[in-house]
Parts: structure tokens; sequence; C-alpha cells
């Protein structure tokens, strides 16, 4: 069986003759554990410096004395290396963002719960995810009074902890007594490195090393976990998670490929009534990732005993994900458009087959008119999607460098709502104002979008809390973070066709005129948004006689955003449907491909 010790990384390390003893024998309380060893004949915990020289006395205690020194411990987990520091030392946290080239993007720790609970405000539920066999890092809220550097989570109200979960953590954490900072080793966002030789070839990311003789087989991240309502609502969906199958309200006759987009990367294998998602891969377009890919993508097939005849790819002509499915042979390639396949995950995910009134909030799609989609609202089933109302088109100056920059989208807003009469908040004036001007009036690489994600990032821009990401979605993260709750909502036009959001702009400017506050103009703009959300899903719901509402897409991790809209329509007799079992972000999107591909296979659209 696959998890007799010959099977096994354990293979290497033949048993001693006491130990080969109570593993034969029935009365051992080892007999038959395939793991069973000795510090005769099992791996070996060493601890080394970054020149690969080893470092004398009892490893974990070193360990911990250097990282409360303040320097940077690279250690071997579960599905790979991990660098650690401590959590509170803003000189080692920094130093450690700008080895990875991590920009502002949060980093994960681990602690016990008690530390945990003196830097978070853990609730019940949070702590009952956090004790989970998995052990994922559990978004909480962050105490007024914690310890933990500023330099951590930058502008976050929330702080991502998991408990330790090997034997080697446990000793770690017991011994160094502080939080620390456990991130992916990686550079960016390159795969986590699980190879003993790589790690040693990257001795400019660590000062020590944490090491053992036993292989890692199969690399996997940590999984993310936010809790919403008392449940579990995924972020990242990796170790611990996978391979956990899908249950599908349909049974395929044809084993199907999901590849993925080409952020947040995992695919999805369809066997009959299952769907088998992998683990987090990360982001498409490095050679890294391509080959953790193919490497993942050909253990699933072994394990599960699979042979993709259909494979289903995004419609985007420049996603690197898209020219893989190009390249593989023998093989029917479908195309499905990008937010239609997040519609699709969410019903698949809730073991839906009915008809549905989709609402798809999320970055950057490629829509099937050319434009890019992303504040959408479908109508349909897995079998059919037809998509019936949308955001605005507004131009996105500049297209990624926009998404780089959202100050970029907050002049479009501003023209969008104002034409040629606006006046500009004091954080933007130094900007290239005129310049990004020129290029929406002329069309100049300025393509369309409906985009919810460049939206809330726009708003992030113009209010003066983010204009610069230096990761996917920090504009975002950091508008809902301030959010303070208040009364009142912006106006917006709906006439049952058209949506029109020009008066929510200039109420939004018009609050930034009277010096009001970012927290609030933040929580009136997240409650319009929900509006909208109702607005339009009632109006639908009257023409088609359909209750239930899917809702899905990146912009969704938003939990502010999520509680509103939930609120708003289960108090009006909605069945809302929502992401549990995977996230809802583009970390699910190969499901809903794979679903797309079996039924547009049979004959759907």
């Amino acid at each position: 069986v696959p998890y007799d010790r010959r099977n096994t990384t354990m293979n290497e390390f033949e048993m001693c003759d006491i130990c080969k003893a109570e593993y034969s024998n029935p009365e051992s309380r080892r007999f038959h554990a395939q793991p069973n060893c000795c510090f005769d004949c099992g791996p070996t915990l060493i601890l080394l410096n970054n020149k690969m020289e080893n470092i004398e006395g009892e490893p974990i205690r070193m360990a911990a004395k250097f990282i409360r020194e303040g320097y940077i411990v690279g250690i071997k987990g579960l599905g790979g290396y991990h660098l650690a520091c401590n959590a509170k030392n803003n000189e080692a946290v920094k130093r450690l963002r700008s080895t990875k080239k991590r920009g502002n993007k949060p980093f994960g720790m681990m602690a016990s719960i008690e530390m945990i609970k003196k830097e978070c405000e853990v609730l019940a539920d949070e702590e009952r995810v956090l004790r989970l066999p998995a052990a994922p890092i559990v978004l909480m809220k962050k105490r007024e009074d914690s310890t933990i550097s500023d330099f951590v989570a930058p502008g976050q109200s929330r702080l991502g902890f998991m408990l330790p979960y090997t034997p080697i953590h446990h000793l770690l954490i017991k011994e160094v007594d502080l939080p620390l900072v456990m991130t992916s080793f990686n550079i960016a966002d390159e795969p986590i490195e699980y190879n003993d030789e790589n790690v040693g070839q990257h001795s400019d990311l660590y000062d020590y090393l944490l090491t053992h003789n036993r292989k890692i087989y199969i690399r996997a991240d940590d999984s993310v976990i936010s809790t919403l309502n008392g449940e579990v609502y995924p972020i990242r969906r990796s170790r611990g998670f996978v391979p956990d199958p899908i249950e599908l309200p349909f049974k395929s006759d044809i084993d199907i490929l999901g590849i993925g987009g080409d952020l947040k990367n995992t695919f999805c294998l369809i066997k009959r009534n299952y769907a088998f998602l992998s683990q987090y891969i990360g982001d498409m377009g490095l050679l890294k990732t391509e080959e953790a890919y193919k490497e993942n993508l050909e253990h699933f097939k072994h394990i599960f005993d699979i042979r993709p005849e259909i494979i289903v790819s995004d419609l985007h002509p420049g996603y690197h994900s898209v020219s893989m499915a190009e390249k593989m042979q023998g093989v029917k390639l479908i195309k499905v458009q990008h937010h239609k396949a997040h519609f699709a995950s969410t019903l698949a995910d809730n073991f839906y087959g009915g008809d549905a009134i989709g609402v798809i909030f999320d970055g950057t799609g490629y829509g099937e008119d050319g434009n890019i989609w992303g504040g959408e609202f479908f109508v349909g089933s897995l079998e059919n999607i037809e998509r019936v109302a949308h955001l605005p088109y507004i131009p996105l100056p500049g297209g990624d460098m926009a998404v780089i920059e959202p100050w970029r989208y907050a002049i479009s807003l501003l023209y969008y709502a104002f034409g040629d009469n606006f006046s500009l908040p004091i954080h933007l004036e130094k900007r290239n104002n005129q310049f990004i001007l020129q290029m929406i009036k002329n069309s100049i690489n300025s393509p369309l979008t409906s985009s919810m994600g460049r939206l809330f990032e726009g708003i992030s821009a113009l209010v003066g809390v983010c204009s610069d990401n230096t990761f996917e979605g920090e504009a975002a993260m950091k508008l809902e973070s301030i959010a303070h709750e208040t009364d009142g909502m912006y106006n917006f036009y709906y006439d049952g066709n058209n949506l029109d959001i020009k008066d929510l702009i200039i109420g939004i400017s018009n609050d930034i005129k009277k010096k009001e506050q970012a927290s609030v103009i933040s929580y009136r703009f997240h409650r319009s948004i929900s509006e909208i959300v109702y607005r339009i899903v009632s109006s639908i719901s009257k023409k088609t006689g359909i209750k239930t509402v899917a809702l899905g897409g990146g912009v969704f991790q938003n939990l502010l955003l999520m509680k509103l809209t939930l609120e708003r329509l289960e108090n009006k007799g909605y069945n809302v449907l929502i992401h549990r079992n995977i996230p809802t972000n583009d970390g699910g999107l190969s499901l809903g491909q794979a679903v797309m591909g079996y039924f547009i296979n049979k004959g759907g659209k």
C-alpha cells in the first residue's frame, strides 16, 4: 500500500536490529509502524551556517538562540523549507522582507496558542480552525496592544498565525518562546523550495539552516484560512487539505484537466464524480513554477490513475497557462471565460446543479467581447451560463501598469464621473496626471474594464489609502482594513439594464473635499457595493424567478464586503452560495474550468 515504508521517504533508513525486532513483534506497539526508527537508524537533525558548515551544540537550542539574536534561520518542514525570524524584531523582519523581495505582502507566523492570544483577538471558531489537524494559517484580528512588528503585515488589521505541526516546530517554539515569522523559503513568487541541494544554493536567504536528512517528496505550501460566520472560508488550499476530493453533482465519463489561471495557480482533475484539486502552485510565468506545475500534475495523474482526454484553459491569449495547454498533445482543448469559470466553481463547490444568479467580482479576466471583465452578473447553471449585467466599462490607463499603480485608475474614475471638470486630491497632484488623461482621452493603451477589483483599488488610491501596489490586491486589502462602521452610503443609478456609478464617485469626491475620514468613506463604499449587488440581483430575480445567488471571485476574499452582501441578500430571502471547500480567488478557478469543460463537451455553453 502507498504508506508502506518501502513506498515512502523512510525507505532510505534501514532499521537497526532493535527497531526491526519491535517492527516484527505483534506484541509490540511498534508492530508494523512504518516510520519506526531511533537515534541510531533514523533521520538526523543538524544546524548549518550559510556556508553549509556544521554548528556545534544541540541544533534546536542553538537555532532558538540565533533567532532570539535577530538572525534568519531556514527550517525544513513538511512540504518544504521555511524562513524564520523573531516576529517582534523590526530589523530581522525588514531584512527578511528585503531578502525575499516580498514588498508589503503579509508574512505568516507560527506560535503557541497562548502566544497567539496575546497578539490577536482569537474567536472560538478561529481557535477551532487553528487546532485542526491540517494546522492552517488562520487570519485573525490584530489586538491593539499587539507587540508583533508592524513590518510583518504593513497596513493590515489582521495577522496570520498557525500552530506548530511537526515535532521540530513544537520543540523550536517551546525553546525560543517567541512568535516566529514562518514564511515559504523562496524569492518573490517562486514555488516553495523543498529540495535540499537547491536550498544550499540560496545561502543568501538565511544565516543558519535547521535541517535533516529525510527527503521531502512533494512540495506543499501552508494553507491559509479565514473564518466567515463561524465556518472555514479558504484563502489558499494546500498542505493538510489536498488532495481531499470535491464531490460533484454529476458523473463524468471522461477524464478532464482544468489547467488553472496565471495567478494563484492550481490545476483540477475530474474522474467520474470527483474533482481533485492540486495544492497551491503559485503565479505562472516563471520557469520554476512551470516545472513545479508539471511535476505535481504527473504525480496526481499517477496516484489517481487519471489520463485527461480534455484540457480546459482560460480565454486569455497572453496567459502562460493557456500556452502550456496549447502545447499538450493528443487531447481536446476547450477554452472558457475566466469569470464564468468562477461562477461554475462556486456552484460545484456547493454541490449545486440548479439555476442560480452569479455575482462574480474579480481583478481582471479576458472577456468574450475583448474587454477586461471583473464585475459580472450571470444567470445559468453548470450547463449554460449567460452574462446579464456588469459594472460600467471604464478605461484602464496603461493596462497592467494600472494594476501596479492604482492611482492611474483613480484618475480614470474621476474623468468618468466629472469629465474635464474634476479636482485632484492633494496626494495625487504630483502624479503624471496629464499624461494619464491623454492616454484615456485618446484611447492609448487604455483597455476598457468592468473590474470590481480595479474599482476597489482605484477608490483606495483616490481616498489616499494606497496608491501603489507592491503585491496583488494590496490597495484593496488596505481599504478594507481601515473601514469603520458608520451610517450612509453613496448613490448610484440602475434602471434594470444599465448600471451607472458616476454619483458614487462624485459622493466619494465630495466626502474627500469635506475631509471626511478615510475609514468612514471606506465603509460607505463597501455598503454601496453590497447595495448594488442587491439591487441588480433583485432585478434579475424578478425577471427569472431565481432565488439562489452564487458569490465568487477574488474580491469576495474581502470579509467586510462578503458579510454586508450576505446580510443584505439573506435578509431578503435569497439562498446564497459561497465557497467553503476551495478558495473564491483564482486558486479555485481550475475546478470551474474542468466542470465547464465537461458540459461544453456534452453540448452546453
